[in-house]
């Protein structure tokens, strides 16, 4: 039986490509997602500097290209874990 039937997903849709992730914490999520934006941002916008609140640098980066998105969802596994007991 799960302890706890939250989980945070974050889904990065970037160049195409999508990447999905479960998290036990919005902490944890935001973290991976900054690490994401921070390897491609010089890529992106040269040495321009980064915004240092997050979810600023996050909008700013994922603004540049309208396909581009990311999401950090919580989600509620209860009910699946009823389906399968």
């Amino acid at each position: 039986m799960l302890m706890n039937p939250g989980v945070v997903v974050l889904v990065i849709i970037f160049e195409g490509v999508r990447k999905v992730t479960l998290h036990a914490t919005e902490a944890q999520a935001w973290r991976q997602l900054m690490e994401f934006v921070d390897r491609r941002w010089e890529r992106r916008f040269g040495r321009a500097p980064s915004p240092i609140e997050p979810e600023a640098r996050a909008d700013q980066f994922f603004r540049n290209n309208s396909d581009d998105l990311y999401a950090i969802i919580d989600a509620d596994l209860s009910e699946l874990q009823e389906a399968l007991s």
